[in-house]
């Protein structure tokens, strides 16, 4: 259930999460859509054929009681990858940020010199 209390079914979860699954890896806007949720499966009424769409996405508990083990371990395989881009994207950041910093060091530097 998302918190917007839409039910999600166990006879049909697993397919519909093997195939968001699928299509967030083969596309890159939805790679990046899907980062951006913090890789959480949005609620299936978060489509345009619903009149009232919904911007939630299902609790960890809701699709742990829903899937199977194996579909439960794709999703939180793909939501650890998203963690680990998260961390990799900060650590990157901060690099960049040393650099940055050295080089306008070094500039200073060569300029007091002179």
């Amino acid at each position: 259930m998302c918190p917007n209390q839409h039910f999600i079914c166990s006879d049909c979860s697993p397919a519909m999460v093997r195939n968001f699954l699928q299509r967030v890896r083969g596309s890159d806007t939805m790679l990046d859509e899907h980062r951006r949720r913090g890789g959480f499966v949005p609620c299936v009424r978060h489509n345009l054929a619903f009149q009232a769409q919904c911007s939630s996405h299902y609790t960890e508990q809701s699709l742990a009681r829903a899937l199977p083990d194996d579909v439960f371990g794709q999703y939180r395989a793909a939501q650890n990858e998203v963690i680990e881009n998260r961390i990799w994207q900060q650590h990157n950041q901060r690099f960049q940020e040393e650099v940055g910093k050295g080089q306008s060091d070094e500039l200073a530097e060569r300029r007091g010199s002179k």
